[in-house]
Formats: C-alpha cells, structure tokens, sequence
C-alpha cells in the first residue's frame, strides 16, 4: 500500500477551507483526479454517508464507491474508497487553525486495482500521484487565496 501525507498553508479562515474541501459538487474545480461526483446518501456529510465518483488515474476514469467514515464539523474529515477492480483507498483531510488562516493536513493510503499498472511501473505511478496530490492542494490555495 502507497502512501502520501501533505499539508499546506492557506490564508483563508478554517470554517471556509473545511467547507470547501467537503463540498463533493465543488471537487472537480481544485481535486485533479475528481471528474464527477453523485449519489450523495447525506447532506450534510456525516458518518455513514456514501456516494459515487469517477476519477482519473493514469489517463483511465475509473468507478469508486466512497463512504465517510470520520466527520468532526470545521475540522476533520475520514473517506474509504473502493472502486471494482479492487483498488482502495482511505483519506484524512484536517483543518488546523494557525494566526494568518489555516493549515490543510491530508494523508491519503491507497492500493492501485489489480491490473491497472505492473510491479515494475509502480514506482513512477506513486510519483505521478503524488504529483497529482500537490496540483490538487495549489488548486485549493488558488480557490481560496485567490
């Protein structure tokens, strides 16, 4: 299993930021993988609540079934995904208050599905998606620095 933690700073207020990054319709303007998102069971999100997305990976949209399993309102946010050809992925989103905004703290462990890459292509998948993870927050600054 791959992982990724980050975190960036971000001049916008906490409440704004944990609205933001929890807005699964606003997802596509800032999260590079996001291509759409439906089937929201809840809102607002709480524990429990499931829903759909399409996301790319590698040139490849592929299905995902996510499910919110820790929700704490303005500061922290737990999904685990799974998508049918057996890739998975949990993901922690917290908001820290800090004197000029805020900080993002996110840590994302995931498993590719089965067949999507070989071992020996890997590595250089695991660069692309930390790749991914940094456009995804600089968007997310540009949203809320703007």
């Amino acid at each position: 299993m791959a992982q990724i933690t980050r975190q960036i700073e971000l001049d916008a207020k906490p409440d704004v930021v944990f609205d933001l990054l929890t807005d699964l319709d606003r997802l596509p303007e800032w999260a590079t993988i996001v291509v759409d998102t439906r089937d929201v069971s809840q809102r607002p999100l709480r524990p429990g609540c499931t829903f759909r997305q399409t996301i790319r990976v590698l040139g490849r949209e592929l299905d995902s079934e996510w499910r919110v399993t820790e929700h704490e309102p303005g500061r922290h946010v737990a999904y685990e995904a799974t998508t049918p050809m057996g890739g998975s992925l949990t993901m922690k989103q917290t908001v820290l208050s800090r004197e000029a905004g805020s900080r993002v703290q996110l840590a994302i462990d995931y498993e590719l599905p089965d067949g999507l890459v070989g071992d020996m292509l890997e590595h250089i998948v695991e660069g692309q998606n930390e790749r991914e993870t940094e456009r995804s927050l600089q968007n997310l600054k540009e949203l809320l620095d703007g």
